[in-house]
């Protein structure tokens, strides 16, 4: 897992390389709702350990406040990127 993180204006951006399919972001949390963009490739995700769908390169998915989540690709070189405002 490679990780980047940049800022532009008020956005902070922090995205993240899956090099192997099968590859994961470990389950973790934030104090805000935010989106997670999946750049490239795919990738399931899990919100409180349940299951919550797929996400493909273009496409994004919320994410709550305060719930668990871990997104694990589907397809090498899966690049996620979460944005914060």
């Amino acid at each position: 897992m490679a990780e980047s993180i940049q800022f532009a204006g008020k956005f902070y951006f922090r995205s993240i390389l899956l090099p192997k399919a099968g590859d994961s972001v470990p389950q973790h949390r934030h104090d805000v709702p935010h989106p997670t963009l999946c750049g490239n490739g795919a990738a399931k995700y899990y919100v409180d350990g349940k299951a919550a769908g797929t996400v493909y390169a273009g496409f994004a998915v919320e994410i709550e406040a305060g719930k668990l989540h871990e997104f694990v690709a589907l397809e090498d070189n899966t690049r996620l990127t979460c944005v914060f405002d």
